[in-house]
């Protein structure tokens, strides 16, 4: 019995791991061999240097989870980020700190349970997990590679090891291979505003407004009917010349989105705090900014974020609004993420593109932030949804599809506006939407996002 409670307090740990895996739409193994090998020290006697390779578990997991929703490809990428924990959401800050609580009951727990058994038949117990596994992949015909195995062959293995594929993956996705030691590598695939404003050294559109706006997790669709519907209320705002649709290589978290499209390169470390104009080059924002243009960027979220007080004005914005200093009723928050909602911010770019001749305005928007939660929706249309979806879709794929075709509603309400005559506009996605159930992400492309390109009349 005290075996079974062993296995017990195993497997639920890794159910545990196992729904947040789902939910981030991620793999990784059931049992994880760090964990295994923390109890195994632990059944030896060395209870306390069990709990330090117990933590180290914990740790090599949310480095898998990291580095498989965001695309990472270096570790210092991963480190930059711990630093931004406690700016995401408040019920994620207290989920992690509770299954923290829950893990160390269970580690704890099964150490009691462990005193009771002897370290032979833990050993030989644990050993068949992993004969087991052997099994499973020996059937499957792929012993080295867990990044394309089905999720249910995953039963016993290393989060270590699952981390360095997935790391190694991305760094094939970016193209790295040629590039060694350097700060920042060129974009493979030409950008938005390559697309749209011209891909040389010097500005080639003849507009003195250009509103350019990076849509949060705005994902390409197979079915064209569903960027239709989003963008509806665009193709038929009779303010709008000119229209055209496309789409851009993107994979990777909003950051490597927002150097990708604004200085037309991608960051190995994101070391955001020591960006330099000399190893990055002239941005867009730099450029235009010498050419006589007002930059300005906008921000629902705090400028700590990424750190993008430090690197926004390097890369050339002379003003930069975030939530630290907008000027917007406390309260009038979204509940994605912490920041205000896109539906209040039309206001402010509205503002600064009127009261300004030659201006570039950078909106990065937010709420459509993964878990698009439906509270930030103002009129939920559930007929939206059955009209591209059908009837089989996810509350969180409807709740999406809704805040993109509300930001567009919004955007055509501002282009109204007399004031922003003549001003050219792009819109591009920074990353496709995450999902973590497998029917909804099969609506998305996986590595591309659209991009919209139109002028106000």
């Amino acid at each position: 019995m005290p075996l079974a409670g062993y296995f017990l307090s195993l497997a639920t740990l890794g159910c545990i791991l196992e729904w947040v895996s789902f939910h981030f739409g991620y793999k990784r193994y059931f049992i994880s061999i760090e964990f295994l090998s923390a109890f195994l020290v632990a059944a030896a006697g060395w209870r306390w240097l069990g709990a330090i390779i117990f933590i180290a578990a914990i740790g090599w997991e949310a480095i898998l989870g990291a580095s498989s929703v965001l695309f990472f490809f270096n570790y210092s990428q991963i480190q930059t980020i711990a630093r931004f924990v406690f700016e995401a959401k408040a019920s994620y800050v207290l989920a992690f700190g509770g299954f923290l609580a829950i893990a160390g009951i269970l580690y704890f727990g099964a150490c009691r349970a462990l005193r009771r058994v002897s370290w032979p038949q833990v050993f030989f117990a644990s050993i068949g997990l992993v004969l087991l596994q052997a099994v499973i992949s020996f059937r499957e015909g792929n012993f080295i590679f867990p990044t394309i195995a089905d999720r249910k062959s995953l039963l016993v293995g290393s989060s270590m090891y699952f981390s360095e594929n997935i790391i190694e993956q991305n760094r094939k996705a970016f193209d790295l291979g040629r590039y060694d030691n350097v700060e920042y590598v060129p974009v493979r695939w030409p950008s938005a505003l390559m697309q749209t404003l011209g891909s040389d050294s010097e500005n080639k559109t003849s507009s003195r407004k250009i509103l350019f706006i990076i849509a949060e997790s705005w994902g390409s669709p197979g079915d064209r009917r569903v960027l239709n519907s989003q963008i509806k209320s665009i193709e038929n705002s009779d303010n709008v010349r000119g229209m055209t649709l496309g789409s851009v290589h993107a994979i990777g978290a909003t950051a490597f989105a927002e150097f990708r499209e604004l200085c037309g390169k991608l960051p190995t470390k994101l070391n955001l705090k020591e960006i330099s104009e000399a190893g990055l080059g002239e941005c867009w924002p730099k450029m235009l900014a010498r050419q006589g243009y007002r930059t300005v960027s906008v921000h629902g979220a705090h400028g700590t974020m990424y750190d993008r007080l430090h690197w926004y004005p390097v890369i050339g914005f002379q003003e930069k609004i975030f939530k630290e200093n907008m000027p917007i009723i406390t309260g009038e928050q979204c509940y994605s993420f912490p920041g205000y909602c896109d539906k209040n911010l039309f206001e402010v770019v509205g503002h600064k593109l009127a009261g300004n001749d030659e201006i570039f305005l950078y909106w990065l928007t937010l709420n459509s932030h993964m878990p698009y939660d439906r509270r930030d929706i103002f009129e939920y249309r559930m007929g939206l949804c059955e009209d591209v979806f059908g009837r089989g879709y996810s509350e969180g794929l409807c709740n999406y599809h809704n805040l993109h075709v509300q930001f567009f509603e919004g955007l055509a309400k501002l282009i109204r506006n007399s004031e922003l005559s003549g001003t050219e506009v792009v819109v591009v996605g920074d990353h496709p939407p995450i999902f973590g159930d497998e029917s909804s992400k099969s609506y998305f492309e996986i590595n591309k996002v659209p991009f919209l390109h139109f002028w106000v009349k």
